[in-house]
Formats: structure tokens, sequence, C-alpha cells
């Protein structure tokens, strides 16, 4: 299987399952949670990454002679790997920061109401860390798989 080949594969696995966690709720539970947006930004990468892995698998496919932009290209992908994950970790930090800020100030366990507002709370946070971190781990995985599938195939190609 040539390597645009195994990139496609990949791209239409991800598509099935991203229309499939659209169709159960899935993706409108992250979007609704995440205040911070970054589940959103991190999508935004992952799209760009892939649309840069597509093109190198192609040039990589059809055997063009490999050029330095070419290996620019490569770079550039697995910077947007790494920073996906970047950003998944650092909405684990604004999660705990949501958490965390003010909600236990004068904390009574008197009133219901207060509590419910701190339960609330609580509930943000970790779903804006839970779910920034799943998205930045899953979209950086699913980006570094197609880039490791274009290196093989440039390793596997003659060299002249």
């Amino acid at each position: 299987m040539t390597v645009f080949k195994r990139w496609f594969l990949m791209v239409v696995l991800v598509t099935v399952a991203g229309v499939a966690l659209f169709h159960f709720g899935v993706v409108q539970d992250i979007y609704e949670t995440d205040i911070s947006r970054l589940s959103s930004v991190i999508m935004v990468l992952y799209v760009i990454g892939t649309a840069l892995a597509g093109f190198n698998s192609h040039r990589v496919g059809t055997h063009h002679k490999l050029t330095h932009n070419t290996e620019h290209r490569l770079y550039i992908g697995w910077f947007i790997s790494e920073a996906m994950m970047v950003l998944g970790l650092a909405g684990t930090v604004i999660g705990f920061i949501v958490l965390f800020n003010g909600n236990f100030e004068g904390v009574t366990f008197d009133d219901p109401d207060k509590i419910k507002e701190i339960i609330v709370a609580i509930a943000s946070g970790m779903g804006v860390a839970l779910y920034t971190t799943l998205v930045g781990i899953f979209a950086s995985l699913l980006l570094k798989m197609q880039l490791v599938s274009i290196e093989v195939a440039i390793d596997e190609q003659p060299q002249i």
C-alpha cells in the first residue's frame, strides 16, 4: 500500500470516528464544556497538520526527489503534533485554575445553594482539564501516526 493510500485510509477512519462521536453528542459535549476553547484550537491544528501530512505523503508517494522543503514540512508537522499535546496539557492547568479559583472561600455546608454552585464550578473545571487533555493526546497521536508513515516511506525509498 502506498504512503498516500495509508494516509487516506487513516483520514477516512478518523472521519468515520468523528462522525460517530458527533452523532452520539460527544463533540457537542466537549465544545460546551471546554470554556477555554483549547479543544477547538487543537482540532484546527489537527486539520492543518493532516492536510500538510497528506501533501507530504502524496509527494513522497510519487517518488519526487526529497527536497529541503519536504523535510521542513515534516518538521512543521512534528511541531504541530507536539503543540497539540502541549495545548492539551495547558488546558489541564486552565481547568484546575477554574476548579480552584475562589470556589472554596468561606465554604459552609449549611447552604445547599452554595454547595451546588461549588459542585458546578468543580465539574466545569474538571471538564476543561479532562477534555482538553484527551483531545490533545488523541489528536497528537493520530497526527504522529501519519508522520511516522511518511517517514517510513521515505526510509524505504532507494537512495540516489
